[in-house]
Parts: structure tokens; sequence; C-alpha cells
């Protein structure tokens, strides 16, 4: 006599391997999606924590004033000029094209300062600054209509017909100008008083350096 086969109790045997297998891959995916995210998420953490870490001047060099106490940082390959006092810092960068950016730190009498820079002018605005809390501006100075930039100076006003370049003691002993000039080695007819379009200016490779020169300046500015 033929034996009978179970054909349904088979069928619910398959099903449910099937579905114990569907279950494994779900489960083997999810732990591996999960795993993943953890090991990305840990790695954004710690690549974080390492750009906060970082000094954005590393390598770099300080140049201060004792009065009033003043600093900033400057690159390494940059040269200093020899100050005269302890009021007066000037730094160089290196040379392209001909031309170099000096930048001056000077801090006293009126008669002392940059007066170019010390006083109202028309200028544009390269970015703001906060130097110990105060809203200060780095202001590209222009002359004539052509626009010509006759150097960065510190302000206390963003760009304008009437910037107020530099910082005024009320006491009037120290005045603070901080000046970026771009300088020729040898002046040509080109230089034209060495009065540049803010193109050159930009172009120049220690262009970023500037600006970074002037976000570290930190101390006991006049108010």
């Amino acid at each position: 006599m033929a034996r009978k086969t179970n054909s349904q109790g088979f069928s619910l045997i398959v099903g449910i391997v099937i579905v114990l297998v569907v279950a494994a891959v779900g489960l083997g995916g999810w732990y591996v999606w999960d795993k993943n995210k953890k090991d990305d998420n840990a790695n954004k953490s710690d690549k974080t924590s390492q750009n906060e870490g970082e000094d954005p001047y590393e390598g770099w060099k300080t140049a201060t004033l004792t009065s009033p106490q003043l600093t900033f940082r400057y690159p390494a390959d940059w040269a200093v000029t020899a100050a005269a006092d302890d009021k007066n810092i000037e730094v160089k960068s290196p040379t392209s094209s001909g031309r170099y950016f000096a930048i001056s730190l000077v801090a006293g009498k009126s008669q002392d300062v940059n007066l170019n820079f010390l006083g109202t002018g028309p200028g544009t605005t390269i970015s703001n600054l906060t130097i110990d809390d105060q809203a200060l501006y780095l202001v590209a100075q222009t002359a004539g209509n052509d626009g010509a930039v006759t150097g960065f100076g510190l302000a206390t006003t963003p760009g304008s017909t009437n910037t107020s370049f530099g910082i005024v003691d009320s006491q009037k002993t120290n005045n603070v100008t901080m000046v970026a000039s771009l300088t020729p080695v040898t002046p040509t007819a080109d230089d034209d008083g060495a009065e540049y379009d803010m193109e050159i200016y930009t172009s120049h490779p220690s262009y970023q350096d500037v600006l970074k020169v002037f976000e570290s300046l930190v101390g006991d500015l006049p108010e």
C-alpha cells in the first residue's frame, strides 16, 4: 500500500525556514548599517575635536607692544623690521612680483603714529573683527576717483566715505594705528606712489596671511 505524504506540513516547514532566513538577513543588514553609522559618527566627532583643538597660527611668531600691551601673530617666514622703541612694530612678508606687504602696529601721541590712518577717510570694508569684545574693522583706504588702495587699516567704523581709521585714546597718549601696505622693493612709474588696484593687493601670495595677522590682534586697546 502506498504511503501518503503530508504536503501541508512540509509546506509549513518550508515557509517557516524562509521567514527565518529573511529575518536573519534583515537583522544582519541592520546590524551592519547601525555599526557603520556609529563608526561614521565617531569619526566625525574625532575630526571635530581635532579641528577645535587646532591652532590656526601654529608655527607663527608673536610681536608685542608693551605700552599699551598689544600682540599679534605673523608667519615665521616674515621678517621683522627693527623697532625704534616698544611702541612701534613692523613686519614684512616675502617679496612677490617685486612687492611685499609691510604691517605696522604703532601706539602713541598723534604725531607719533601713522596720521594717514588716524582719523576719517574713504574706505571699503574687507573684514569684521572682534578684539577684546570691541567691534572693529579691517578697511581698505581708497584715494582719488579711481579707487586706488593706499593700504589696509584698523578702523572703528565700517568702510564708508568717512571711515574712522585708527583708535583714538581719550587721553591722546596711546592712540593706535595698525596698517598694512603693499610696498615695492624698487619703485617704478607703474607703482604710482604705491597705490594699487584692489586686485593687485588680493593677488599677492601673502594676502590671506595679512588678514590673519589683523585677526590675531589682542590686548589692551584704548576705548
